[in-house]
């Protein structure tokens, strides 16, 4: 799986247009996600953080460095802490009977609805035809393209935007089946759509709008074709 921007961007992004905390709460997780556990040892007064890295193997380990930062000491209890890979592990910190802190770090699996959508909004994005050729040959994704060497801010918001728009529950399909309804009833209201009037985002699998005014610059004319070379 790949995405054009890291959970942190889109973290950040989201908290500029909403506010703090506002992509996490676009959709539920079990605890709390943060980047790192800070916490002084008992022992020599030293501040520490607590991270977590994925090996080669797939399998997530504790490393901990000291900290020289100013953040407050986290609270005992589970939480979610990220890799830089945006995978999630359960990590719970508590005092065990002899009153000394402990880590415990648990392989299970913690699917991020976050990340899934920006993994998908990444898939729809790169099935589109866009303006000149892939940087690389062979590279996962279709940015960077020719002329640059890092993806354009513009595609990661659109990403970003496309993933927000997942996680509110919009579907491409059904979004693409209703460019068929001609009028809809409900209660005392109808409501008539034009089928003649195409949007292109969702005729082109961009359920946000916002994020395909971001996409359309890149794109060449919609009726041409693209060829991936095999």
């Amino acid at each position: 799986m790949s995405s054009y921007c890291t959970m942190a961007e889109a973290a950040e992004y989201m908290s500029t247009r909403f506010g703090a905390d506002a992509w996490y709460s676009a959709a539920k997780l079990p605890f709390p996600v943060i980047s790192e556990i800070i916490f002084t040892s008992g022992s020599t007064g030293t501040k520490y953080s607590i991270t977590v890295v994925t090996d080669e193997y797939g399998t997530g380990s504790i490393v901990t460095t000291i900290y020289t930062g100013t953040s407050a000491n986290t609270e005992f209890g589970t939480w979610l802490l990220e890799d830089v890979n945006s995978k999630l592990y359960e990590v719970t910190y508590y005092l065990d009977e002899d009153e000394a802190q402990q880590f415990y770090i648990s392989q299970r699996s913690v699917v991020s609805p976050q990340y899934q959508a920006l993994v998908t909004a990444t898939a729809a994005i790169d099935r589109l035809n866009f303006i000149g050729t892939i940087l690389v040959e062979g590279q996962t994704n279709q940015f960077p393209r020719t002329g640059a060497t890092e993806v354009p801010d513009n595609i990661k918001i659109a990403c970003m935007e496309e993933a927000l728009s997942l996680l509110e529950g919009r579907d491409p399909n059904m979004e693409f089946e209703n460019l068929r309804m001609l009028t809809q009833t409900y209660a005392n209201v109808k409501s008539a759509f034009d089928p003649g009037i195409v949007a292109e985002h969702i005729i082109s699998g961009i359920t946000s709008s916002i994020a395909w005014r971001y996409i359309r610059p890149y794109l060449r004319d919609l009726n041409s074709t693209r060829f991936n070379q095999v």
